[in-house]
């Protein structure tokens, strides 16, 4: 009889053990979370699937949870704390639903943490989201050792990341209702890439050890990195930065004000849209990229005190900085970055544009000068098909004005007889050739002969320019030396511009210099 009493009672005690440590059940099971609570305080492993947790879920009285929390796509209707408890394996909620708030303030996730939602693979990344944290969904002061993911999870409530410590962490496709990232550590890969922020997203003070990746990622009431570290440098491409008009406390659609990076900051593609980009006092030992990105005409930009290695910054931009003495220093920087990289075109616009500028701050007099010769006729030796077209011009008048002075009276040739045309009408030509030239003969010979006229002319004007003062013994007169003197001022401006225009005559001129 007590071996019969044994043996049921070592198999009640496999059952209870089994039940412990199911596996995963079906869609109608229901546990409570007190349940949860009490088998991972005994230290029991639970994997579960497609269950309803009911009540609360309260870890905060166990210290460390060293097996396994698996619950794939269950609804938690309670709420969940777990105050600085320490999680040593896999915590995986993946595509869970939390109806009431999350709180996992100071928790210590050892193995991966996975509460990414997990879409059918029909689904469109780009479709709206179900809400997975329906509440509010606290992390802040938490320790991610391990890979944690959020990706396409939607936070309906808050989402408070403030201090909270990441190693690999991945948010892409995460929709937020109001996200709060400020002092947060990311010393891992960090992705928000397609990302969407609905309110303001604050990430002032954040420190991203290694490269983030915001591409694609919206901020559809402000983006707030002021502060921020980036030791890898960020993508920002195709990023968007709006405001919302109803929200009258963030008046900066994109803040960077004293960010930090020692990589590149690329915000290739990235809009910037109802309020002002401030990118004031940022600092890089990188490139900063805004290659065709797209300012707000209205607010604009700031990048003053900006300090740099490349900026890749679309001069037609500069007009949204309203500082005058700002968009100077900016455009120096460009074309100083624009020079180190080899793009000679975009280092004269920036060039050009700055001397304009410049002038604005002359006198009437020399404001004068600068606009009649320096820029219209010179453009600023930037511009050498300026100066060229002006000799070309010059060249031809007075090559025009010299053939009128040399014309003698018209004679026609009209086969061996030459009749000279006079004034009177009623004199009728001595001879008339039997075989006249038909008239478009004629027209052609006149033609060649004053375009053969005009080029001598020509050649000689330009001839003058040459390094000898005198033709023969024939000093030249007044005239002729300004003439002289205008010709080789223009053909200074047209060399030195075409040096300035192509990389190896500028090199070469800046060894001859």
């Amino acid at each position: 009889m007590r071996r019969v009493m044994h043996a049921c009672g070592l198999a009640f005690a496999i059952a209870l053990y089994a039940g412990a440590t199911s596996t995963p059940a079906t869609a109608d099971t229901v546990r409570t979370g007190a349940w949860v609570e009490h088998q991972l305080r005994a230290g029991q492993r639970i994997a579960l699937a497609r269950i309803t947790v009911t009540g609360p879920v309260d870890l905060n009285n166990i210290d460390t949870v060293r097996r396994t929390f698996e619950c794939h796509q269950c609804n938690f209707t309670g709420p969940i704390s777990a105050h600085d408890v320490i999680f040593q394996r896999t915590f995986d909620l993946s595509g869970s639903t939390f109806k009431a708030a999350v709180d996992f303030t100071g928790a210590r996730f050892q193995g991966p943490a996975l509460f990414r939602a997990a879409l059918p693979a029909e689904e469109s990344p780009s479709a709206r989201l179900p809400c997975r944290f329906r509440k509010s969904a606290v992390f802040s002061l938490a320790v991610f050792d391990d890979l944690v993911s959020f990706s396409h999870t939607r936070f309906c409530g808050r989402a408070d990341f403030r201090d909270t410590r990441f190693s690999d962490s991945t948010f892409s496709s995460a929709r937020f209702a109001n996200a709060e990232f400020m002092r947060a550590a990311f010393r891992g890969i960090t992705l928000f890439n397609d990302a969407q922020f609905q309110d303001h997203a604050s990430f002032e003070e954040a420190d991203f050890r290694l490269r983030a990746d915001f591409a694609r990622a919206g901020f559809l009431d402000g983006g707030d990195f002021a502060v921020s570290r980036f030791g890898g440098g960020a993508s920002f491409l195709a990023a968007d930065f709006n405001v919302n008009k109803n929200d009258h406390r963030v008046d900066e659609a994109a803040t960077f004000q004293n960010a930090v990076s020692t990589g590149d900051l690329n915000f290739t593609f990235a809009t910037f849209e109802s309020q002002l980009a401030n990118f004031a006092d940022l600092v890089s030992s990188g490139s900063l990229v805004f290659s065709d990105a797209t300012f707000d005409k209205n607010s604009g930009f700031t990048l003053d005190r900006l300090q740099v290695q490349n900026l890749a910054l679309d001069v037609g931009a500069v007009n949204g900085i309203y500082d005058a003495s700002e968009r100077i220093g900016v455009l120096k920087k460009i074309e100083e970055s624009a020079k180190e990289r080899g793009d000679i075109a975009t280092a004269n616009n920036a060039h050009y544009q700055m001397r304009v500028l410049a002038s604005q701050h002359y006198n009437d007099l020399w404001r004068g000068l600068d606009l009649i010769f320096y820029r219209g006729i010179a453009g600023y030796l930037v511009r050498p098909l300026r100066p060229l077209l002006v000799l070309a011009g010059l060249a031809a008048l007075v090559a025009f004005i010299r053939m009128r002075s040399r014309r003698t009276p018209q004679t026609v040739v009209e086969g061996e007889t030459s009749v000279v045309r006079k004034s009177n009408r009623r004199t009728q030509p001595a001879v008339v050739d039997a075989e006249r030239p038909a008239l478009g003969r004629r027209l052609w010979r006149g033609a060649s002969s004053r375009c053969a006229t005009f080029l001598g002319c020509l050649l000689d004007t330009l001839a003058i320019a040459g390094p000898r003062w005198r033709s023969g013994d024939k000093t030249l007169a007044l005239p002729e030396r300004l003439e002289v003197v205008a010709y080789r001022l223009l053909l200074v401006c047209v060399v030195i511009g075409l040096a300035n225009s192509n990389p190896t005559l500028r090199q070469m001129l800046d060894s001859l210099l």
